[in-house]
């Protein structure tokens, strides 16, 4: 009964010790997954931000647009906040701050990679999403979480194209 107790004992230990050395090559791989970063990259650094939502810790978000990270900084806690009227009224609050930031994301040339008229078409959608949103707002309308969740999927759209992606479909699911 002891020698398996020892037997056991050194497994877990062999095991603990082989995660130990591990852990630093996990960690890497999970950031950079997490991030889509790639260690060959000749632009330049992007900017970042970062984003505390529901509950969960602060993590950083990778941007090379840079106005597309300032929205980013503006937009996510609202939209990540609990549904309701004080969301509601967050987001209200905020509307000319979004639109000041989704001025400077129009105002940037097209990505690499991206075509210039799905640049242009997504920019001008995420304008049109927070016109929608004001009007809502400034007429205390019931469909500001319906603009807010129409807001955010305009810009997943942008910030893929912002990424370089541009398959003619968005990537963004939910």
């Amino acid at each position: 009964m002891a020698r398996a107790a020892i037997v056991l004992a050194r497994t877990e230990l062999g095991a603990l010790g082989r995660a130990m050395r591990n852990a630093p090559l996990v960690a890497l791989v999970l950031a950079l997954g997490a991030c889509g970063g790639s260690a060959g990259s000749s632009s330049p650094p992007p900017a970042s931000s970062t984003e505390a939502s529901g509950g969960e810790a602060a993590h950083p978000h990778i941007f090379r647009v840079a106005p597309v990270g300032q929205f980013h900084a503006v937009f996510a806690p609202l939209f990540h906040a609990q549904p309701g009227e004080a969301r509601a009224s967050d987001a209200c609050a905020n509307v000319a701050t979004l639109r000041e930031h989704a001025v400077q994301i129009q105002a940037v040339a097209a990505p690499e990679h991206v075509e210039a008229a799905h640049w242009t078409d997504a920019t001008a959608a995420l304008l049109t999403r927070i016109d929608a949103l004001a009007a809502e707002c400034t007429s205390h309308g019931p469909n500001v979480e319906h603009e807010l969740d129409a807001l955010h999927e305009a810009y997943h759209l942008v910030h893929e194209l912002s990424e370089g992606h541009d398959s003619g479909t968005p990537h963004y699911g939910g």
